[in-house]
């Protein structure tokens, strides 16, 4: 026997004067499926080309999640550590690990300082600027017409992390708001005076 339970439905066909059994297996949500007897680890099967092979435990732990709708295929992709499956009670919590992200030719604290060499506030602030709020002022004076949003998307963090960036310098004085939200650009301003 199978589980999880599988939906099918069946039904005859006729084609060319002959009639057909036709079995149709609907995809679920509970994979993998296997064979009760055999347990998970045995009992669940994968076919590869024309041949029908044991799943091992990594395709298993994918088909656990891509029944849920999730993936971690992109850990692979973007040299992620894998995550960590645990079973709690009749839960499973997976932890998920942040990307190290590796330079061909600088390390991330090369990356960083050059970055504020180039980027540096026009003021001496005396408010605490955080070395990533910098790409978020370089973003600004190359494009001074971009939302939030796009900003998010340029340099690949959250929306709310933009907002926070744009109020440290507009604090900083480094940074002003010309014209509306909609039709408005920033204004970068020289030695933080407006």
């Amino acid at each position: 026997m199978c589980t999880p339970q599988l939906m099918y439905d069946i039904y005859q066909e006729s084609i060319k004067n002959k009639v057909l059994i036709v079995v149709e297996v609907f995809p679920g949500n509970d994979t993998p499926y296997f064979i009760k007897s055999f347990g998970k680890e045995n009992g669940t099967f994968i076919r590869l080309d024309a041949t029908t092979r044991n799943a091992d435990i990594t395709t298993i732990d994918e088909l656990e999640l891509r029944g849920k709708r999730r993936y971690y295929d992109v850990c692979h992709e973007m040299t992620i550590r894998e995550p960590e499956f645990l079973e709690i009670g009749d839960l499973l919590r997976v932890n998920l690990f942040r990307p190290t992200y590796k330079a061909e030719t600088n390390t991330v604290e090369e990356s960083r300082e050059s970055a504020l060499e180039s980027d540096e506030l026009p003021c001496k602030c005396t408010v605490n600027v955080p070395e990533i709020a910098l790409k978020t002022y370089s973003a600004l004076k190359e494009n001074p017409r971009a939302t939030s949003a796009e900003l998010a998307e340029i340099l690949g963090i959250a929306l709310r992390t933009v907002k926070n960036h744009i109020s440290i310098l507009k604090k900083c004085g480094s940074i002003e708001r010309v014209g509306s939200d909609k039709s408005g650009y920033w204004k970068i301003t020289e030695n933080g005076e407006s």
